[in-house]
C-alpha cells in the first residue's frame, strides 16, 4: 500500500528503480551494462589470465522471477553494481533502517563475495561475507537484512548516494541477488563486525 511505499525504497524488484539499471565490471575488459538476459565483459587479445570470465545475467531463478546472478571465474575483481541518473538521498533510512535483499549462492567454494555502498566521492563501504556466504551454498534462496549503521559511518552525508548496492567478487563462483530494498524500522537478521572494534 501507500504507507509501504514510504517506508520502502525498491532498488530492483519487479522491475529495477527508474533510471537505474546494472553495471558489471571485471578485472580486464570494459564494464557493461546488463540490458537484455545476459553479458559478458569481453576480453582482451593479451589476457593474462586466459581461463578468467566474468559475467551475469537477469532472470527466473529457482522461482525468482527477477533474479540477478553474477558469474566468475579465475577473477580477482568482479561486480554487479546499481548505477542511476541521479545519487538516491538516503537519509530516512539511516537511523533504524535496513538494506535487505535475497541471496541464492549457487558456488563459492572457490570465491569471495563483499558487499558494498558507495555513498559519496570519499565514502566507499564494504562488507566482507565470505565465510557466511560459504555457508549458504546449495541451500537455495535466503534473505539477508543489514542494519544500514554496518555501512554508514559518524559522520557520514547519505543524502547524495550514487552506488547504493554492489555485490563484488574474487576467485570463482556464482552468486544471485533479488529483491533490493532499503526499509525504514527494518529488523536486522544479519550482523555486521563494528568498524571501529576493526
Amino acid at each position: 500500500g501507500a504507507l509501504a511505499a514510504e517506508r520502502e525504497l525498491i532498488l530492483h524488484g519487479a522491475t529495477t528503480l527508474p533510471s537505474w539499471h546494472v553495471t558489471v565490471a571485471g578485472f580486464e575488459g570494459p564494464e557493461q551494462i546488463l540490458q537484455g538476459d545476459t553479458v559478458t565483459i569481453p576480453k582482451p587479445a593479451d589476457s593474462r589470465v586466459p581461463s578468467g570470465s566474468v559475467g551475469a545475467r537477469a532472470g527466473e531463478l529457482a522461482g525468482v522471477p527477477q533474479a540477478l546472478t553474477l558469474q566468475w571465474k579465475d577473477a580477482w575483481f568482479a561486480s554487479m553494481r546499481f548505477d542511476g541518473a541521479a545519487p538516491l538521498d538516503l537519509r530516512q533510512y539511516v537511523a533504524g533502517g535496513t538494506v535487505e535483499f535475497d541471496i541464492n549462492v549457487l558456488e563459492l567454494d572457490k570465491g569471495g563475495i563483499y558487499f558494498i555502498m558507495r555513498c559519496g566521492e570519499e565514502c566507499y563501504r564494504k562488507l566482507p561475507f565470505v565465510v557466511a556466504a560459504r555457508g549458504m551454498q546449495g541451500k537455495g534462496w535466503q534473505h539477508l537484512s543489514f542494519s544500514l549503521a554496518c555501512f554508514a559511518r559518524a559522520r557520514d552525508d547519505f543524502s547524495k548516494v550514487p552506488g547504493p548496492f554492489a555485490l563484488e567478487a574474487n576467485g570463482s563462483g556464482q552468486v544471485a541477488v533479488a529483491n533490493v530494498r532499503f526499509v525504514q524500522g527494518g529488523k536486522p537478521n544479519t550482523a555486521c563486525p563494528d568498524y571501529r572494534a576493526q
